[in-house]
Order: C-alpha cells, then structure tokens, then sequence
C-alpha cells in the first residue's frame, strides 16, 4: 500500500520474492515483467497477497534514476521494520531489518566454520554495503556507488571489463 502511495510510486511494476519463487501483482507493465524474469525465472501471477503460499523475503521496484535515493530513504524512514536498499541504478530492495547479503554470508560461514577476515566479496551498489564491512577483503568495481568505492579494499577494473573474473584469477594466481 505504500509503494502505491508513495512520491515516484511504481504502481504495480514491483515483485515479491519468496523462497518458491517471485510473485508479481495485475497491473504490472509488460516491460517490467519481462526485465524481471530475467532475473527471476519463476515469476508467478498473484491476486490477492494472501494466496502466496510462501516465506516472503524482499519487494523489489525500480524508481526514476534521479529519485532513487530519496525514495529509498522514504521507504527506509516510513516503515521501521524494513530497510530499502539500492541494487542497481534505478532498482530498490525492500528487505526486513537485519537481512543483508552480510547475514547471509555469516550463516555460511558458520555452516562451513569459516572466518569472515578469510572472505573476499566484491560489489558496486548500496545493497553491497554491509557485506563490505564484513568481509576481510572487499573489491569494488570502479563504476561503482560512491559510498561503495570509498569503503573497498580495492577498486578493480569496471564490471564492463569482466572485473571480478579477472580479479578472481589474480587471486587464485597469487595463492
């Protein structure tokens, strides 16, 4: 209801992600859907928000690339329980409080018993934030967010110029 509210609203351009899969609302635009399942391949038709039979885990929506930031302050200020991320030049993550990709890591580390000074991760927006400062080494592509380029180890090569592949080898190369 308040992505509907909202200044720069999506309308009904945004999906819900689950553990089963993604969910998009009627009204959704042929272009977003279409850009969308190239990201999530199964994206399904919902109603009513009820008949999702599964863990809801995040909103995803894009805003005008000029607004981006405001609105995620908007959505991250009017509802406590979430914080909105950005993913990417126009697009929002919407995640419950205390989820980030540094959360996730820290549960597989903990499953394999490994230390966060011993992970390299790599990154350029918001959303990557968090997993910077959890990390030992962290490498940002030098098209990345600001904030991004000024909490990296290390800024490599664009992601135009297959950055992290070429950063992978010259670790595997090193060790």
């Amino acid at each position: 209801d308040d992505l509907q509210e909202m200044p720069f609203s999506p309308k009904s351009d945004y999906l819900i992600s689950g553990l089963k899969g993604a969910y998009y609302p009627e009204g959704i635009s042929k272009e977003y859907l279409t850009h969308a399942k190239l990201y999530y391949p199964n994206c399904q038709l919902y109603h009513q928000l009820d008949e999702i039979d599964d863990k809801l885990l995040k909103v995803t929506t894009n805003f005008p690339e000029d607004h981006v930031r405001d609105c995620e302050q908007w959505i991250t200020d009017r509802l406590s329980f979430v914080r909105a991320t950005t993913t990417g030049f126009t697009s929002i993550d919407i995640v419950p409080n205390g989820i980030s990709k540094a959360s996730g890591l820290a549960h597989l580390l903990a499953h394999f018993n490994w230390l966060p000074e011993n992970l390299a991760v790599f990154g350029d927006q918001m959303n990557d934030l968090e997993m910077f400062e959890y990390a030992g080494s962290s490498f940002a592509v030098s098209n990345a967010a600001p904030e991004i380029l000024a909490q990296a180890d290390k800024v490599i090569l664009s992601n135009d110029e297959d950055a992290v592949l070429v950063e992978i080898e010259n670790i595997l190369n090193e060790q």
